[in-house]
């Protein structure tokens, strides 16, 4: 009887420890707001997720948790525009003040988030969406049609399935990682962290990648369509490609380039790192 006592009490507390564990890890507040087409949504949030992705209509939902109550969210809406931003006291650490966004936007929305450190992905979009983040890592896919432009320090930039897209990638130390990304214009500047290219360029598209010290390695089928240019200033360049590779003349630029045509050259890839390699792979 005084075993049983026992365990039901030790049950009840248990149930309350964690009822009240619970309580406080999750501080939920959600909004909606009402927009017409071509509505502009900016998110700032310093720590923790933040997740877009397509709504149904020409409305914005979201969704925030924190762990605690100390964040304050501030939502403003002036015409179609919308802004939220998440407001910190002094000195809170960066669990304490973290908040979780879903976010819900119309497709063509423009869009713009900024974070120090928590991840962004944003995926469906077609509108002009940018992206800035210190250290959190930048997830873009499943665009159509967009521009999408994206500032990080040392946050890696990940970007995936972007069709007929302008992208503009711009990070100090982090990495940038392409796969199926086709556009009129893809421009990616890197100072340490390598960029890694795979797919196909498709047709028409401009596309330069430059580093600083980190590799620059570009991965196409056997029939793309493209004309190369590429140069290292002291790393090395390899190719599977039947392109051309030289020595530049004395009294010329220095370093490696690496310049020719695979089939009809539909499209142009530009390649530069000054002392990283380049490596151009048939997939």
């Amino acid at each position: 009887m005084g075993n049983r006592i026992g365990r039901k009490t030790v049950g009840v507390v248990a149930l309350f420890l964690i009822s009240r564990t619970f309580c406080s890890a999750q501080t939920r507040k959600d909004f909606r707001f009402n927009t017409s087409p071509g509505c502009v949504v900016l998110i700032d949030n310093d720590f923790g997720q933040v997740t877009v992705s397509p709504a149904q209509g020409e409305y914005v939902l979201v969704s925030t948790a924190s762990k605690t109550d100390k964040p304050a969210i501030s939502p403003l809406q002036s015409g179609n525009r919308i802004e939220l931003r998440t407001r910190l006291p002094k000195h809170i650490s960066a669990e304490d003040g973290s908040v979780d966004y879903q976010v819900r936007v119309p497709k063509d929305a423009t869009l713009t988030i900024r974070s120090v450190s928590g991840p962004v992905r944003i995926s469906g979009l077609q509108g002009d969406v940018t992206a800035e983040s210190e250290s959190g890592e930048v997830e873009i896919s499943a665009s159509r049609n967009a521009h999408v432009h994206v500032r990080t320090v040392e946050g890696p930039v990940t970007l995936t399935r972007l069709d007929n897209t302008f992208v503009d990638v711009t990070s100090i130390g982090g990495t940038v990682m392409l796969q199926d990304v086709s556009g009129p214009k893809v421009t990616i500047n890197t100072g340490e962290g390598d960029i890694r290219y795979s797919g196909d360029l498709g047709r028409n598209g401009i596309y330069t990648f430059v580093n600083h010290s980190g590799n620059i390695i570009v991965m196409l089928p056997p029939s793309a369509s493209v004309d190369v240019s590429a140069h290292c200033l002291k790393g090395n360049i390899e190719s599977d490609f039947p392109l051309s590779l030289s020595q530049q003349p004395s009294g010329a630029a220095q370093g490696k380039f690496l310049r020719g045509t695979s089939n009809s050259a539909a499209s142009s890839l530009r390649i530069t790192s000054f002392l990283g390699n380049i490596s151009l792979k048939k997939q």
